[in-house]
């Protein structure tokens, strides 16, 4: 199983996951070694304590005349002298005890020694002709346990604050590590909303190539974007050239008396011109799109397209309020707002009585733009319709039909809606939803594109 099917996508966590893994078995392998080596050498310890005491004891016995055995004075570990004090000595002989410590209360160290005990033996001929006299110096393991007690908490303890200080270091080591590609992923945001051209070179030699591949990509992409452009542009042209030239020789046959054939072939040319440019739009729009620094200031362009409509619509005498935000910023190519602003503001402009305004707002999924008007409106039933390719609901005003279809269109390749309601003016209200530079910036997902074919 990949890591990141167990959700392990994030390549700093991976990191810090392994290097808290490492070191927490480190140091608990470290802390079992090193109690055990610890355990081991109190044990021999104690146990080398039990043979001093043995040597001891065997110094301070004499065999009196008699024959009898006996010690000179008691051992100087005041322990054999308290009872049940966990350290005991015995002598015997013959399998009998013959002399035993004050701590054994009178018993013998077999029964004496019910705990876990550590004995040191050694067996002594004092004289030829009789039995050997065996010593014994016992000790119970007990204190043992209470040493190793007190030293695994404090190793453990030591241990832990040590695992504490490394896993800190390893996570200033991953960030600072790491570091770069988050530079390099702020970098990218500032291609994408348009703040810079191209990535700088002014990152680690081991990102440094992925960097040129970035910039070479971008350059491509550019390139390719202005070619895509140039392509759409030429191709409107090179139709619309002999399609005037057809709509030019249909009015020759209207004036020499074949209005009928005329009329066929001018319904058709219209047609295809409007497919012609609304295709032209889409191909333009599309290739805007894929690129990276698309973003315009919106009431600067608004206040472009209101100066052209000025002198478009110079006979209506109409008021136009620009009320979108100077600091509103969207993430959408110049062209292509150019061309939303300019269809819906030129609709507004055919049916409004006196004003037109236009406000726009930033909200959490994107910058709302709204064109209004005082004309009348347009019946809930047929606003749908409006958006359709040719649809034209008043034969009575100019147009072709494919203004509306083509901000939808537009909004559509970024990913955003526009729709038609009642405007507070009493005619409509357009609205727009685009992205904003945000967007661009932090990669957030954009959700229903349109494939241009």
């Amino acid at each position: 199983m990949r890591l990141w099917d167990l959700g392990l996508k994030s390549l700093q966590t991976r990191l810090l996951l392994g290097a808290f893994l490492w070191i927490a078995a480190g140091l608990l392998v470290s802390g079992i070694a090193i109690s055990g080596i610890f355990r081991e050498h109190v044990a021999v310890q104690f146990h080398h304590e039990l043979e001093d005491h043995l040597t001891e004891l065997q110094g301070l016995s004499i065999v009196g005349s008699s024959g009898h055995l006996s010690i000179l004075r008691p051992v100087s570990d005041p322990r054999f002298s308290a009872s049940e004090s966990g350290y005991y000595w015995e002598i015997r002989q013959s399998g009998l005890p013959v002399l035993r410590s004050e701590s054994l209360a009178g018993r013998d160290l077999t029964v004496g020694g019910a705990h876990r005990m550590d004995v040191a033996r050694r067996s002594v001929r004092i004289d030829p002709r009789r039995e050997p006299f065996n010593f014994e110096v016992a000790g119970d393991k007990s204190e043992l346990t209470v040493v190793m007690a007190r030293f695994n908490r404090l190793l453990f303890t030591s241990l832990s604050v040590i695992a504490i200080g490394l896993f800190v270091a390893a996570a200033a080591q991953v960030g600072f590590g790491l570091h770069p590609l988050r530079r390099l992923r702020l970098a990218l945001g500032d291609v994408r909303g348009g703040r810079a051209e191209r990535l700088s070179d002014d990152f680690p030699t081991e990102v440094r190539p992925l960097v040129s591949d970035l910039n070479a990509l971008i350059d491509a992409q550019a390139d390719m974007i202005r070619r895509a452009r140039s392509q759409a542009g030429n191709m409107g042209h090179a139709l619309r050239t002999p399609l005037a030239i057809l709509m030019a020789q249909a009015r020759t046959l209207a004036a020499n008396g074949h209005a009928e054939i005329a009329e066929a072939i001018l319904v058709e040319c219209r047609a295809m011109t409007r497919q012609v440019d609304y295709q032209v739009a889409r191909a333009r729009a599309a290739a805007s799109r894929a690129g990276v620094g698309a973003h315009v200031i919106a009431a600067l362009k608004v206040d472009e397209i209101i100066s052209a409509m000025e002198k478009i619509w110079a006979e209506r005498g109409l008021v136009y309020c620009n009320e979108v935000p100077r600091n509103l910023i969207v993430a959408v190519n110049s062209d292509d707002l150019g061309e939303i602003l300019a269809n819906l503001i030129d609709n507004a402009a055919k049916w409004a009585g006196h004003e037109i305004r236009l406000t726009g707002e930033t909200v959490d999924h994107g910058v709302i733009l709204t064109i209004e008007d005082d004309g009348p409106g347009i019946p809930i039933e047929n606003r749908e319709r409006a958006f359709c390719l040719g649809e034209r609901l008043d034969q009575s005003k100019p147009g072709s039909g494919l203004g509306l279809a083509i901000v939808k269109d537009l909004v559509d390749l970024y990913g955003r809606n526009v729709s038609l309601t009642q405007s507070n003016l009493g005619g409509l209200k357009a609205v727009v939803t685009l992205p904003f530079e945000s967007d661009r910036a932090t990669g957030r997902p954009e959700t229903d594109r349109l494939s241009v074919s």
